[in-house]
């Protein structure tokens, strides 16, 4: 698929899928089962985006819950994802961050996503001996994961932005990203150490 198969793609939803189909995922291949165009709404931890700002999402709720190795993950893209300039922002996001996120799943789910295998034995306690400070502290780690996850997700994005065409505003707000994840992983390192 080319930069003419993308503009398509922008103004015919119904060409959506197909061209998903037709993306070659490079490196990321091994770690996605399938990539699927999503015309809904996003649905996060029990969150509905209606203004869609979510462009894309990579799932494999299995692997996640209970860290099992090599299995690949679903790449859900949303409508948000047609706003991006061209083909080469468009695969940055898909092949380099989601991509990403799904070689993390399949190779280390037990080191980024092990907080929830913990926090769901906890929801398990009847609610009368639930110990709050305990599900703060996981809850806590699942987030500090989550930070890490998509830090490492924006460091490959940037490894690889010279092999796409993107435009100087899609750098800068990588950039700025890569920033903030730092911050708040350095907040979370500082004021929280997660086991």
């Amino acid at each position: 698929m080319d930069q003419l198969d993308y503009e398509r793609s922008v103004v015919e939803e119904s060409f959506r899928q197909e061209f998903l189909n037709g993306i070659d995922l490079e490196e990321a291949r091994p770690y996605i089962k399938r990539v699927s165009y999503k015309p809904k709404q996003a649905y996060s931890d029990n969150i509905i985006y209606t203004d869609n700002t979510i462009m894309m999402r990579t799932s494999n709720l299995p692997a996640k819950l209970l860290g099992i190795k090599n299995v690949r993950s679903t790449i859900s893209v949303y409508p948000c994802s047609f706003t991006l300039q061209n083909i080469g922002e468009f695969k940055s996001m898909l092949i380099d961050h989601e991509g990403y996120h799904a070689k993390d799943i399949f190779e280390e789910p037990e080191i980024l996503l092990l907080p929830l295998i913990k926090l769901k034995k906890v929801l398990n306690i009847p609610l009368i001996k639930l110990n709050i400070d305990k599900l703060d502290e996981l809850y806590l780690q699942v987030l500090y994961r989550n930070i890490i996850g998509e830090l490492r997700a924006n460091r490959n994005q940037l490894k690889n932005i010279d092999k796409r065409e993107t435009s100087s505003s899609f750098k800068k707000s990588l950039a700025s990203k890569i920033e903030g994840y730092e911050k708040l992983g350095l907040k979370f390192a500082t004021d929280f150490q997660p086991s």
